[in-house]
């Protein structure tokens, strides 16, 4: 298993603020598809690979190469 980050450093390397990241995490931003994550108690957890492979979703879904 790859590395975990927490919903702060999650938003850090994605370079959104932690309201951003709260939408993508619960699928309120159009055209982009809900961010999977892992909830422990109240903590947010992401597999760093998780959120690699998220991203190359988001960019074939807006023609970004």
């Amino acid at each position: 298993m790859g590395n975990l980050l927490t919903f702060a450093d999650a938003a850090k390397k994605l370079k959104v603020s932690k309201a951003q990241f709260s939408k993508l995490i619960n699928g309120k931003v159009a055209g982009v598809p809900r961010l999977k994550i892992a909830r422990i108690g109240r903590r947010v957890l992401i597999f760093e690979e998780t959120l690699e492979l998220w991203l190359r979703e988001v960019e074939s879904c807006n023609g970004v190469h």
